[in-house]
């Protein structure tokens, strides 16, 4: 796991940070890494008013995994107290199925335009 494993992206127009998560599958262990970084280069990351997830990269993820992403709740700024997820259709389904708990606490959106909309909005 390196740095590349997850990158940001910030929208300086719209003051929202995005990460992306380069991975196409997050077991526990790659899921650490990626919360070590979070941890690590949060900090370093221009102020922002809105933050992004984007896992549409990844394809497959452990169930340990979604407890370390649930985690990272605690890391960023949260829309109307949601953390904004950007994910595949494919894994979203995948993930409903087994925790539908989950998105109680997730907006979920297909694209990080979409996401950008909904902070927008809720601001």
């Amino acid at each position: 796991m390196t740095e590349k494993s997850l990158s940001f992206t910030y929208l300086k127009d719209k003051k929202i940070l995005i990460a992306h998560v380069n991975e196409s599958v997050l077991d526990k262990d790659k899921a650490d890494a990626v919360f070590a970084i979070s941890e690590k280069e949060l900090p370093s990351q221009p102020e922002h008013e809105g933050f992004i997830l984007d896992v549409v990269k990844v394809r497959e993820v452990s169930d340990p995994a979604l407890g370390i992403l649930m985690k990272s709740m605690g890391l960023v700024k949260k829309a109307k107290n949601y953390m904004i997820l950007v994910i595949s259709e494919d894994l979203l389904q995948d993930v409903m199925v087994r925790h539908p708990v989950l998105f109680d606490y997730y907006a979920v959106f297909p694209s990080i335009d979409e996401a950008v909309v909904f902070i927008d909005k809720n601001r």
